[in-house]
């Protein structure tokens, strides 16, 4: 045997021994304590050198050196959603392991690079170098599938439509967004002017839905306006100088030709009146009466029945008589 022989082998984190076997001799005597014989396991970096020994005496060696590549993997995980937090909008929060071979998630996530995590927790991947070495890492996704307090403020304070509130103004709260039933938009504000039932969507920052709903009403019911006459009678003469009217049906009442606001008023000239009346819900109706006047003072005659009028002893009396009014008089004289 002669000559020298010299090469390397590396030991890995998968391979933690390298088995060798010398060649060429009848006998071996290795360094570093590895015996004697043709095998020897090494576990150790080292320069490793074999005697081998021919059956003539003759002397040979061959030198191998072990090293060692056990650097662990530099894991990472990038996300690739922007954000670790499971939202309602936010369904699903897609990862990318990195800086190895191989891969193995935690959470049944599975064994390739990407994975998809739909649901809150502690995501651990652990990574496998071509050495066989593994580190690992990990990340934290959280969830806010909350659900926002949707609210309706009725700013005008009554839920009811009526001729003199013809339109509600509501205020949606709770939320980032907002959209109304009804045509009424988008807006936090909205305005009704029908009856019905409204509901409003509020979203939430987190994309999370929640429903308010308010029902309005309508009363535009008109009054059933009246006009009483107190004095029993649409005739106004120089007995009958004033009439008595009231009004009836509302709440509230106006008279025209100046009469003014009360319930009750007094007429003293010929003409039509007419009477608004005012219901609580704002709606209004009229009623008119007609009132009417005498022809004025009558004409009155005086009639002489006896033909002189001069008093004699022939004529000791004369007779008068009235014409021309409701009631005649008769005189003597």
């Amino acid at each position: 045997v002669t000559g020298v022989q010299t090469c390397a082998l590396p030991i890995y984190c998968t391979l933690n021994a390298i088995s060798l076997t010398a060649t060429g001799g009848v006998s071996y005597a290795w360094s570093g304590g590895l015996g004697n014989t043709a095998n020897a396991s090494v576990s150790n970096v080292s320069n490793i050198t074999v005697t081998v020994t021919a059956a003539n005496g003759c002397t040979a060696t061959s030198n191998l050196a072990i090293t060692q590549n056990t650097t662990a993997p530099n894991a990472g995980i990038t996300n690739n959603s922007g954000t670790s937090t499971l939202t309602c909008s936010q369904a699903s929060i897609s990862l990318t392991a990195s800086g190895g071979s191989s891969y193995v998630w935690s959470g049944g996530l599975g064994n390739t690079a990407n994975a998809t995590a739909t649901a809150s927790g502690n995501y651990t991947v652990t990574v496998t170098g071509s050495n066989g070495c593994s580190a690992t890492a990990s990340l934290a996704i959280t969830q806010n599938t909350t659900a926002p307090t949707a609210g309706i403020t009725n700013n005008s304070g009554s839920t009811v439509l009526t001729c003199s509130q013809n339109s509600i103004g509501l205020t949606a709260t709770g939320g980032a967004t907002y959209a109304w039933s009804g045509s009424l938009g988008s807006n936090a504000n909205a305005s009704v002017t029908l009856p019905g039932v409204y509901v409003v969507t509020v979203t939430a920052a987190n994309g999370c839905k929640s429903n308010a709903t308010i029902t309005i009403t309508q009363n535009t019911t008109a009054p059933n306006a009246g006009i009483t006459n107190n004095s029993g009678t649409t005739l106004l003469t120089c007995v009958q100088t004033s009439i008595s009217l009231s009004g009836n049906g509302g709440s509230s009442y106006l008279w025209n030709n100046g009469l003014g606001t009360n319930t009750t008023v007094s007429v003293v000239g010929q003409g039509t009146y007419v009477l608004t009346a005012f219901g609580s819900n704002g709606c209004s109706a009229s009623a008119s009466i007609v009132i009417n006047q005498s022809a004025g003072v009558p004409t009155l005659v005086l009639i002489n029945n006896t033909g002189s009028t001069q008093l004699t002893c022939s004529t000791p009396s004369i007779s008068l008589s009235l014409s021309g009014g409701s009631k005649i008089g008769r005189a003597h004289v």
